[in-house]
């Protein structure tokens, strides 16, 4: 299961992050590795999701026009 951490940007498009490898730490589950991560990557305060790389458009054509609701976000970027 491909996942991305993607994020709104100001005045440009959504950023997608694709996590290379996600390691857990002591007993983290690897979604909370996912989550640990997304929050270290994404600029603090920022509003994130998790979605999966299926969710995405396979054509990046139109990429600049893409949209996303974050109003019930995953994570904000810089939360410990």
């Amino acid at each position: 299961m491909l996942q991305r951490i993607i994020y709104p940007q100001d005045g440009g498009p959504i950023a997608v992050v694709t996590p290379a490898r996600v390691v857990p730490r002591g007993d983290e589950t690897p979604p909370e590795a996912l989550l640990r991560l997304a929050r270290q990557v994404v600029p603090a305060g920022r509003p994130f999701r998790i979605a999966l790389a299926s969710e995405l458009p396979a054509d990046r054509t139109w990429r600049d026009a893409w949209t996303a609701d974050f109003s019930s976000p995953d994570g904000h970027g810089g939360e410990a």
